[in-house]
């Protein structure tokens, strides 16, 4: 590996062109070693790269040779491969005859959504999104999850016209939406990352616009046993119960805001409005790890989701 980025570094530095014939006859080795990988490959790839074989003015052959390495063996030559090669959409239609974006390695499908982000707009990347935000594995993965979101905003005006070329309703209720749907939203959509403070004091305050709009907050729980001192149970220690309390988020006051919180080892969901409170509760003992949804409805009801059951409604002013 040393002599082999060693080797590469010079090279490129050198601005030696005189080696891009080995390197593309290298990068056209289809083999793979014993876990599955082919090193000398990427690094040919990544040396063309280097060399400007894939820039302004690009080697044909060299871009023959990345385009066919779409489909290697190894997962980790594709993906060098989608990276390297200019993002146009002729290298689109390369990603799509190789089924990139349904790779079995996830990385791959990584790099196939994140080059799109550098291609022109196009009716047919808006196709290739919403296959994939049809599919509920790609939500699975974080970095997919946040690829899919990014891509599907650049390419928002496609996205939509495909979402709805389907048939698919792309403007549902907020809380009702599938994880494909709130991508159609696109920028109609203001979606702010809640933090963890770590009790570490005073952070910087968020203030989402929750006035007159429909709103709606999901997140994840997990219950870690803590020991003595606050020190996460020995593993060997049975499982203690879930014992949940202390405040997830709030905003707003006792007369207009609304807070989801944890009393008692249920989950709490109020809204207030014009100093009145409403409320819908957790009934049932709440598991280890789970995820939910709250929100605000454009027809003032209010619902509690866990683990996609609705626990509870209730109708609001507004």
């Amino acid at each position: 590996m040393f002599w082999r980025m060693t080797a590469q570094r010079l090279l490129v530095e050198k601005k030696d062109k005189s080696v891009i014939p080995q390197l593309v006859k290298m990068a056209h080795d289809q083999s793979v070693d014993e876990i599955g990988i082919n090193a000398p490959v990427i690094h040919a790839l990544w040396t063309l790269h280097g060399l400007g074989a894939f820039g302004v003015k690009p080697d044909a052959t060299a871009i023959a040779a990345a385009t066919k390495a779409l489909s290697h063996p190894s997962a980790g030559v594709r993906r060098a491969a989608i990276q390297v090669l200019p993002k146009t959409a002729v290298t689109f239609q390369g990603l799509s005859k190789a089924a990139a974006f349904t790779d079995k390695d996830y990385r791959v499908r990584l790099a196939a959504i994140l080059a799109t982000t550098d291609m022109p707009k196009s009716a047919a990347i808006g196709k290739a999104l919403v296959d994939m935000a049809g599919k509920e594995e790609n939500f699975s993965d974080m970095w997919l999850r946040y690829a899919l979101t990014i891509a599907s905003k650049i390419n928002e005006t496609f996205f939509r016209a495909e979402f709805r070329k389907r048939g698919l309703n792309d403007n549902p209720s907020l809380l009702e939406a599938s994880l494909a749907q709130r991508l159609a939203f696109g920028s109609r959509l203001e979606a702010i990352q809640l933090r963890r403070t770590f009790g570490r004091g005073p952070q910087m305050e968020l203030y989402p616009g929750v006035g007159n709009n429909e709103w709606a907050i999901s997140g994840d729980i997990q219950f870690t046993p803590r020991g003595p001192g606050g020190a996460p149970s020995a593993a060997n220690q049975p499982p203690a119960p879930p014992a949940y309390s202390g405040l997830v988020v709030a905003q707003g006051d006792s007369k207009d805001g609304y807070g989801i919180y944890f009393q008692d080892n249920k989950m709490y969901f109020t809204v207030n409005q014009a100093g009145k409170a409403y409320e819908v509760v957790t009934t049932q003992p709440l598991p280890a790890k789970f995820t939910f949804k709250a929100g605000l409805q454009k027809t003032g009801i209010m619902k509690l989701i866990i683990n996609d059951k609705e626990i509870g409604n209730i109708k609001t002013p507004g």
